[in-house]
Formats: C-alpha cells, structure tokens, sequence
C-alpha cells in the first residue's frame, strides 16, 4: 500500500488480489476485468502507464490481448519469470518477490498527487452504479437476487461478515458486492 499511496496510483485488483488492498480504500477503483467494475475497466484502456504486481494477464481481464491497455507502457513485476510477456508485451519487466522489490521501488519514488485522474472514475462508476449495481442490490421485483442478499449480509455485519463460497458466478458477485 505504501508504493500506491506515495505514488498517488488508482488500483484496480483481480480476483486473487482482492485481498492485496482494502475494498474501502480510496485508492481502490474496483476489480478488473469481465466481471470487474466499469470504470476500472474503462479507465486501463485509458491510462499511459499500467503497473502490474503479481498479474497473468488472463483472458478474463485483458480480453483480446492486442486491445488491452493499447497506449500504455507496461511495468510488469512478478515472481515468476515465465508470466512475463506471456499474453501482454511488457516495456519494463522486474522479476522477484514484490515483498522486497516494491519497498525498494517505493524509496526511488517522489510523493504525487494524481486527483484530477483519480476522480476521472468517478463518471464510469455513477453510470454503473446507476445502470447495473442498483438493480442488483436493490431490486423492485422478482425472487432474491445475489447481490442483494450479499449487500444485506454486507450492511447488516457491518462489512465484518467472511463469505465463503465455491467457484461460478456466485463467486463473481460476492467478488463484486
């Protein structure tokens, strides 16, 4: 957290990164990819640098692998030499353990205020919320949907609940609610 905070950097987390940074932290724009957050999404094809900690660049986040992030210059750092350049081109590759490659990258790094950027989001998600979250969370009618019974469980515990689940759709939206 120390690396995004100082740097000012929007986050955006896949599914087995969720727990790499808080869902309420205000550097996180939500989850990426086919069942992540519109303006996550919208805002990677957008961006001129995209960092990648520990990423594959599976096909459920990039799409079609040419389209993905087109203008950005790509900084890829992971443990495993063989992900890199697997699916997406990198320009800067760092191979290791980011436990000790990110705390020396975070000391080269000047502090940076990114909020005319950051709030650029914000468009993408009142759009989605509107348009998608509401009507999953809060439906008019019709049986019990996911989202609403794992929005309920989310505000009656007070976001203290642990939701266990299996592979499949409903791990998509427990993912997303």
């Amino acid at each position: 957290m120390e690396f995004l905070e100082k740097a000012d950097i929007p986050a955006g987390r896949t599914l087995l990164g969720l727990s790499a940074l808080p869902s309420n932290h205000p550097l996180n724009m939500g989850m990426l990819g086919m069942h992540g957050s519109y303006a996550t999404n919208m805002k990677t094809q957008e961006c001129d640098v995209l960092i990648a900690i520990g990423m594959r660049f599976s096909d459920r986040i990039t799409g079609v692998p040419s389209k993905y992030a087109p203008q950005a210059k790509i900084i890829h750092l992971d443990i495993d030499k063989a992900e890199i350049d697997k699916v997406i081109k990198t320009d800067v590759a760092v191979v290791g353990d980011c436990k000790q490659s990110l705390p020396s990258i975070t000391r080269l790094l000047n502090k940076n205020v990114h909020r005319e950027w950051r709030d650029s989001f914000e468009e993408y998600r009142q759009q989605e919320q509107e348009k998608v979250i509401e009507k999953d969370i809060h439906p008019t009618e019709g049986p019990l949907l996911m989202g609403e019974v794992t929005n309920v469980v989310t505000e009656a515990t007070h976001n203290e609940a642990v939701l266990v689940n299996d592979v499949g759709q409903n791990q998509m939206i427990s993912s997303r609610y």
